[in-house]
């Protein structure tokens, strides 16, 4: 979370953290040190979906920028994955 912003490092470190927590979470049997990984893991879990939905916005308004017939479907897209 240190790295600049717009350092390639740090996106993919965000991705993979987030990918490791995701995983983790999925198992039954977490230990006290996993548990514990996986709630130092949130900032940058929420950090790093913040990210991709900002992504999502940005590729949404080209779209419809190219091409505005497809506004509704794009919206509803967006909607769904903040749900």
């Amino acid at each position: 979370m240190a790295l600049p912003q717009e350092d390639r490092l740090r996106q993919q470190a965000i991705e993979h953290l987030s990918i490791l927590r995701i995983n983790l979470e999925m198992r039954d049997n977490l230990g006290k040190d996993e548990r514990e990984l996986i709630m130092n893991f949130n900032a940058v879990y929420e950090t790093w979906r913040q990210e991709a939905l900002e992504k999502i916005r940005q590729e949404a308004i080209a779209a419809i920028r190219q091409e505005p017939e497809t506004m509704q479907a794009i919206q509803q897209e967006i909607m769904a994955a903040i749900r």
